[in-house]
């Protein structure tokens, strides 16, 4: 469980992290504005930490990686 735990990363560290998918903070933002209709809310690699607009998002590694795999044409 400690593993699975290990890949949820603040937005920030998960854009810095993986800056070879998202060069700006705004570019993951852009996917995360369309994250219901993109299916990545659905993916579960997004977790928002409270009920209100401003509230934190978490993303999980693996999740976003698989989501990522399955937008191949």
């Amino acid at each position: 469980m400690q593993d699975d735990l290990n890949q949820y990363l603040p937005l920030k560290a998960f854009q810095e992290k993986n800056k070879h998918l998202f060069e700006t903070e705004g570019a993951l933002r852009y996917l995360l504005r369309k994250r219901d209709e993109n299916g990545l809310s659905a993916s579960g690699a997004v977790l928002k930490m409270g009920s209100t607009s401003s509230s934190p998002l978490i993303m999980h590694e693996g999740k976003f990686a698989k989501w990522l795999d399955e937008q191949r044409v």
